[in-house]
């Protein structure tokens, strides 16, 4: 029993819509594109430290990390 009708939508997305939307760097698809950068978040690390090696899932993280 979904709560919201927001709550049910992003169940629907996440698990039985469509999935069209594929992954730039990786096989997957995905229902949505909020799916897919949480995916993204979660999966593709895209910075990484020059120094040490460590990566990071943004550009952010990474250049407080340097400071």
């Amino acid at each position: 029993v979904f709560h919201t009708l927001t709550n049910f939508r992003s169940h629907y997305k996440r698990l039985h819509a469509p999935k069209t939307i594929k992954c730039p760097k990786c096989p997957k698809l995905f229902g949505s594109t909020t799916i897919l950068k949480q995916h993204r978040k979660e999966c593709h690390l895209d910075a990484m430290c020059a120094k040490c090696g460590k990566a990071f899932n943004n550009y952010n993280y990474l250049k407080i990390h340097e400071l």
